[in-house]
């Protein structure tokens, strides 16, 4: 206890929450753990104390500050300090939520009831990176004042850090803190001299990620950093061979012209984190595939580039027929296995440029791009044939198979008028008995 209250004391905390009630349990569980904490309940009033104060070290929010057309002291922070730590507490999370707080910048997100310890770990990482970024200013006005007391106390907060810290030159590591030495899986400094002539040659060549190339680059990185004026993201191997992601901070080493330190907060937990929201934003759960809201907006990218470039595509309507009965006869758990086996089955058969989604609860929706009516009833008969040839599940006595129905774009046609003719083929596929694809 006595050691977490070490990390958590100096934190600052501006919380916002509606909800009385809410408010006062929460704050006497952040009282317990937190020295200073500012509550309010609605963001004039965050935003007059933020302005005041401006040394908060993260917002906790409850969710009706985005969803209640309240969100001008959310961006008013997010436009001043883009880094700045946001975190959501929400009582449930959809869809509609995760694009919302992607949208505003927010960090991250806890469901209320909110367990104590997940809400201190969340916070306490969240402004680590902050915190420490005010460590390293302290210890620069130090080691400016009293360059022998600097050495000490710089020594001693370098070795002390989580994160991975290094002072470097353009062409030569220095020193490493004892974080970075036990990433590598090395004792010394030397390991690492022995085979490296500059921090740069740690950093992985990969598109998305910072990779420094030259002498001038070197600079120009530097200058932007120390500026704010762009995130880096950098990709480093560790003695385990795993691939981690570390935001980079840069400052000048004020004992010494021409050194920096450079600090790397690893961010992989938050950025698959991020990668979850997103998936979860554009998939359907069960099947893994895109959802109805996604695929309409590629079928409506594909109009506009049909109408521009005169490209033609299609889109199919898929039923996976008896399904119904199967759930029924068998329960949803088998019905629910059928139905991704045959997603999976067709996401293998298909090009990698087209795209399947979940239509509805036995429906699924192809856009076949660069695609004639009749390249596409090819196609998908050959997809007809290997489903219903497939053993997808032993001991399930109704046929398995899928019918489907054909639209292609022809000029004046929406996304709805694609999906009304091809509901209407699929239509004529069930009637003719199912097993059956059919383009008009």
């Amino acid at each position: 206890m006595d050691e977490l209250l070490k990390v958590t004391r100096d934190i600052k905390i501006l919380y916002l929450e509606s909800d009385e009630k809410i408010s006062e349990e929460t704050s006497k569980t952040l009282a317990l753990f937190f020295t200073t904490i500012f509550t309010v309940s609605n963001g004039q009033d965050a935003l007059k104390l933020f302005n005041k104060h401006n040394d908060f070290d993260i917002i906790l929010t409850d969710i009706n500050m985005i969803t209640n057309n309240n969100t001008d002291f959310i961006d008013y922070i997010k436009n001043l300090y883009k880094d700045f730590p946001i975190t959501i507490l929400t009582t449930n999370v959809n869809g509609k939520n995760l694009l919302q707080f992607i949208n505003h910048g927010i960090n991250g997100y806890l469901v209320k009831p909110v367990d104590n310890k997940i809400l201190i770990d969340t916070i306490s990482t969240a402004v680590e990176p902050r915190i420490l970024k005010k460590e390293l200013e302290q210890i620069n006005d130090i080691l400016i004042n009293d360059l022998e007391t600097s050495n000490l106390a710089f020594n001693s907060i370098f070795n002390d850090q989580n994160n991975l810290m290094a002072i470097v030159s353009r062409n030569k590591i220095f020193s490493l803190n004892k974080s970075f030495l036990n990433f590598l899986g090395i004792s010394s400094i030397t390991e690492l001299q022995n085979k490296n002539n500059c921090i740069v040659d740690l950093f992985i060549q990969e598109d998305g990620y910072t990779f420094i190339s030259d002498e001038n680059q070197f600079e120009n990185i530097i200058s932007k950093v120390e500026e704010n004026q762009d995130d880096f993201c950098i990709k480093i191997k560790s003695r385990t061979q795993s691939e981690e992601i570390f935001q980079l901070d840069i400052k000048n080493y004020a004992l010494e012209d021409g050194k920096y330190i450079f600090t790397f907060t690893n961010t992989t937990n938050n950025t698959n984190l991020s990668v979850d929201l997103l998936f979860k934003i554009d998939h359907d759960e069960l099947s893994g595939l895109y959802n109805k809201s996604y695929i309409d907006k590629s079928i409506q990218n594909e109009i506009n580039r049909a109408l521009r470039y005169g490209n033609k595509f299609c889109i199919s309507l898929i039923n996976i027929d008896f399904l119904d009965e199967t759930r029924k006869t068998y329960g949803s758990d088998i019905a629910d296995k059928i139905l991704i086996n045959i997603a999976k089955t067709t996401l293998q058969f298909l090009r990698e440029t087209d795209i399947v989604a979940k239509y509805s609860k036995n429906k699924l929706v192809i856009l076949m791009t660069e695609t004639t009516d009749n390249q596409a009833y090819n196609k998908l008969e050959k997809l007809r044939i290997l489903i219903k040839n497939k053993q997808f599940l032993e001991n399930v006595n109704i046929p398995i198979s899928i019918s489907g129905g054909i639209s292609s774009f022809v000029l004046d046609d929406g996304v709805s008028d694609m999906y009304e003719k091809a509901n209407e083929s699929l239509n004529l596929a069930i009637r003719l008995g199912n097993n059956k694809i059919v383009t008009l």
